[in-house]
Parts: structure tokens; C-alpha cells; sequence
């Protein structure tokens, strides 16, 4: 697959130069979003967060993200969620790009945590809708507007209905699309093929899209064109083998690789109790140090734990198709 390389004006942060330069950012491939460490009290745990980084790294990723919903970004605080930010731009340091949420409540609040994600060391921005307050259509715009506008990062944005219940209109996205500093949309709608290709018809090549929903809809989501997905943290050689069969031109290949796994993918993608069973395998793995996630997302039951524990042994049989 050719590579696919977008122009944004940027500016260098903590710089005198007064003028603007292009920079050409490249975020295609796997790009899984790192969980968010804590320690038995609850407090980030940024070693474990390194280690994280490391094992994806490590693993051939393109590319990181921090403070997704699978980060648990709604339990941080902004000083916290600015905290993982400089620490993972720090640890990573420019070996692949570092994609990270900064959506908020309000204009006001997405414009100054999106300028303060990209000084502390994003190069891609992902915003959600606000949660609150039942936005139309112009509210929307103006909401993400105020992120493009606040910084000259790219802003990625997420249409994700199923988390906050506010779904992005095409008229949205037509609105959205010519401006510059605006370059991709992560779809994770009910049926996000669907949407993909009805975004792509409203506005052309103005967008690149991107999968998430911890990769659910990875083989039909390829189909379609996407530039890359952005699943979970755990198992990323098995996704980075799927996208390269897939673009290998052995689709049957990928596709029997992904229904292998299929469950895994099902059970840690599960609206919160997928997090805490996400992070009890990266604990079991010694990838991070405990397992806890912060509320409102509810720690594991010895009921989800078993059931968890038999998906993976079903997947560990040898026999498994």
C-alpha cells in the first residue's frame, strides 16, 4: 500500500520563528491505544505506561495513542491526562507518532487542552464530541473548530455514539473537512463500513479514515479503504500481521487470522468491563504492574474473570481454526 502522507500547517512549539512551515505527518498502519497504569491506589503509574509503549513499539506498531476511552481518559484529571502526554512523547521519542484524546466538555475546555496536548508532545489530537448538553449540528462544528483553531496539531475526530449517545451528522463533516488543520475521523458507529463509506462520499479525500472498536470490524473496515486501526493494546502482533497479510494481497489469510481471534477481540472491546480485562492480561503478561481501573468502570468480578480465562483457553487450543 502506498504510503499516505497529509500536508498541515504547523508551527514549531517553543519557537521564535514567527512563521509557519509544512509539516507532512504520516499516521497510517496499527495504531493501538495504550491503557492508562495505575497503582494500587489508584495513582498513574507511568513505569508501567513505559513498558507499554516498549512492548507496542517493540511489537512493529506505526503508532500510539493515549487517553482514548480505553485509556480511561474520563477518570484523569487534565493535569494527569497532560502528565501521560509528556511522558509518552518523552519515553517514545519520535519512534512513531503519538496520537492523543483531548476532548472536553465545552469549546472553551477542548480549545485549551488541545493546545496544551500538543505542547506537551502530541502530534495528533482525537476529540470526541461533549457528553453534555445535547449539541445540534452547529454546536458540533463549533466545538471542534475550537480544537483545530487552538493549536496547529493535527485533530482527529472521533465519532463514537455508542459511548456519549451524540452521533455525527453528514452535514457535520462536510462542514468539518476543508479545514486544514483537520485530517482525520476515527468511525466507530454501530456499523462503521456503513458510515466510512458515506463520509467518503460527502467529503471525498479531505478525510482519512480510521477503525477503532478494538479492531471489531478490522476485515470489512480494510475493504473499505481505511489508512489504519486503532485497536487495544493487547495482542498488537496479531493485528500488525492481519494489516500486512491484508495489504500483502492475502486476504484469506488476514480474515482467518482475525475470525481465530475473534473472541478476544469481542469480550475486551466490551463497553467497561472490557478495560479491567484488557488491563488483567497486560498484568498477567507483567507488561504493567495492577491490573485496577478507576471508576465509574468496575474492577473484575471472579464471574468475568473466568469467563475471560475461557475465552483465552479456548484460543490457546491447538486445534483452535
Amino acid at each position: 500500500m502506498a504510503e499516505t502522507r497529509l500536508r498541515f500547517v504547523y508551527h514549531i512549539p517553543n519557537s521564535s520563528q514567527r512563521g509557519k512551515e509544512l509539516l507532512m505527518i504520516a499516521l497510517q498502519g496499527l495504531v493501538p491505544i495504550a491503557p492508562t497504569p495505575f497503582d494500587g491506589s489508584g495513582q498513574l503509574d507511568l513505569d508501567s505506561l513505559d513498558s507499554v509503549l516498549d512492548r507496542l513499539v517493540a511489537a512493529g506498531v506505526d503508532g500510539v495513542a493515549v487517553l482514548g476511552m480505553a485509556s480511561e481518559a474520563i477518570t484523569l484529571t487534565d493535569d494527569e491526562r497532560l502528565t501521560v502526554i509528556r511522558r509518552a512523547a518523552g519515553h517514545l521519542a519520535g519512534r512513531v507518532p503519538l496520537v492523543a484524546g483531548c476532548s472536553h466538555v465545552s469549546p472553551e475546555a477542548v480549545a485549551g487542552l488541545a493546545a496544551a496536548s500538543h505542547a506537551a508532545g502530541a502530534a495528533v489530537l482525537m476529540v470526541m464530541p461533549p457528553s453534555i448538553g445535547r449539541p445540534d449540528d452547529r454546536a458540533l462544528c463549533g466545538y471542534f473548530l475550537a480544537a483545530a483553531d487552538a493549536s496547529e496539531a493535527v485533530v482527529m475526530i472521533q465519532d463514537n455514539p455508542g459511548w456519549h449517545g451524540v452521533a455525527l451528522s453528514m452535514a457535520v463533516y462536510h462542514e468539518l473537512a476543508p479545514h486544514p488543520n483537520i485530517g482525520f475521523a476515527k468511525i466507530e458507529t454501530a456499523h462503521p463500513p456503513t458510515t466510512m463509506a458515506e463520509v467518503g462520499e460527502r467529503v471525498g479525500n479531505h478525510l482519512a479514515m480510521l477503525g477503532g472498536q478494538a479492531g471489531t470490524w478490522l476485515p470489512e473496515e480494510l475493504a473499505r479503504g481505511i489508512v489504519g486501526t486503532m485497536p487495544g493494546a493487547i495482542m498488537p502482533e496479531v493485528y500488525r500481521k492481519i494489516w500486512d497479510l491484508w495489504h500483502a494481497g492475502d486476504r484469506e489469510a488476514a480474515v482467518a487470522l482475525f475470525d481465530r481471534h475473534h473472541p478476544l477481540i469481542r469480550v475486551t472491546s466490551t463497553p467497561r468491563l472490557g478495560i479491567g480485562m484488557t488491563k488483567l492480561l497486560l498484568a498477567r503478561a507483567g507488561v504493567i504492574a495492577n491490573p485496577r481501573v478507576r471508576g465509574p468502570f468496575p474492577q473484575l468480578g471472579p464471574a468475568d474473570v473466568a469467563d475471560l480465562d475461557a475465552v483465552v483457553s479456548r484460543l490457546m487450543q491447538p486445534d483452535c481454526p
